[in-house]
């Protein structure tokens, strides 16, 4: 900027407003400015790149005290780029991003470095740039980088889901209808508890919920009759067991509904969450379904499948599925959820 037509007063209190406009906007986009003089081994900052850094105003600077200060996994990117931008043969720019724990105890820092070395008969003389504290930008693409990798971990989990409903549906399916329908429920249900966990935000839904979801497909909004008595308050299953859970309580009722309790008039269902041996326990006992009860199926298809190997594997857990005289007996036994992921 020039000055023309002023005195010697009125140009200093112009180039002192336009510093400290400088300062101002500097400070408002946490940037810094620094020297390096590799000759001398020594550097000069300004107060920003002190505050970022921890470090007094009356403190020495000195490389060593600078490179003390950065995390150990990045000290060797901040002395490649520092000597790339400080050799002749190169082009003394300098630009990089490095994890920062403030020599005055704050929580470590995420900074950009960004600078020009100046040379002198083929000799760095001097590195002149800025340092911008972009913790919270770094935050948040980590952030959001951890959702993008879960959301796919959770899509590939729905697919593998889908494709074991759709070969595993074959084996229980008497002709190409009856292959078509269960693969028509199992998918609406896995559906169905996508939008729960959605509608929750991907946090714990309420084991309750779940099962009243399960019923309402076969008895209506007014399931909670005393045809079904569910024991179950306030336990909640992880956002990454509701679809699993939910569909092995869909399996449940389907077959209550078609050969067990539910086929009948007098049939009852007793269900819930119980402690066995310090774990979490959910179990299904019909009682007064047909007489004769139904025998097991001599193929496994889907739902035994579900119910005795992918449910308990998932939770960590064992399960017990019996056909007796009575009627159907089903336990899950899980790990404790708090411990159940990693």
């Amino acid at each position: 900027m020039k000055y023309f037509d002023h005195t010697n007063s009125e140009v200093a209190a112009i180039r002192d407003a336009d510093e400290r406009r400088l300062v101002a906007a500097l400070r408002a986009s946490q940037i810094g400015v620094f020297e390096f003089e590799p000759e001398t081994n020594t550097a000069f900052w300004d107060d920003r790149v002190r505050e970022l850094w921890g470090i007094q105003s009356t403190d020495p600077i000195t490389y060593e005290a600078i490179v003390a200060q950065v995390h150990e996994d990045d000290r060797a990117l901040h002395d490649a780029e520092t000597a790339k931008a400080l050799d002749p043969d190169g082009d003394g720019h300098m630009d990089m991003m490095y994890r920062l724990y403030p020599k005055d105890g704050r929580p470590m820092r995420w900074l950009r470095a960004k600078a020009d070395c100046f040379f002198q008969n083929g000799k760095a003389i001097r590195l002149v740039g800025t340092v911008q504290d972009i913790t919270e930008e770094q935050t948040a693409r980590l952030h959001n980088k951890m959702l993008l990798n879960e959301l796919q971990h959770r899509v590939k989990n729905t697919l593998a889901t889908a494709i074991a409903v759709v070969s595993l549906s074959r084996r229980g399916a008497t002709d190409i209808q009856s292959y078509f329908d269960a693969v028509d429920e199992r998918l609406r249900n896995l559906s169905l508890s996508h939008d729960l966990l959605r509608q929750s935000d991907w946090s714990p839904v309420q084991f309750t919920e779940l099962f009243s979801n399960a019923a309402q497909s076969f008895l209506g909004p007014r399931w909670a009759t005393d045809r079904i008595r569910l024991d179950a308050d306030a336990f909640e299953i992880p956002a990454w067991h509701v679809m699993t859970v939910s569909m092995a309580l869909h399996e449940l009722m389907t077959n209550a509904a078609k050969y067990g309790a539910l086929s009948t008039g007098s049939g009852r269902i007793e269900a819930g969450i119980r402690n066995k041996d310090r774990s979490p326990a959910f179990y299904w006992r019909e009682t007064g379904g047909p007489k004769p009860p139904p025998r097991p199926p001599k193929a496994e298809g889907f739902g035994r499948v579900l119910l005795n190997d992918i449910l308990p594997g998932e939770l960590a857990g064992t399960s017990e599925l019996v056909f007796s005289e009575g009627g159907l007996y089903y336990e899950v036994t899980m790990r404790p959820f708090k411990e159940a992921k990693t």
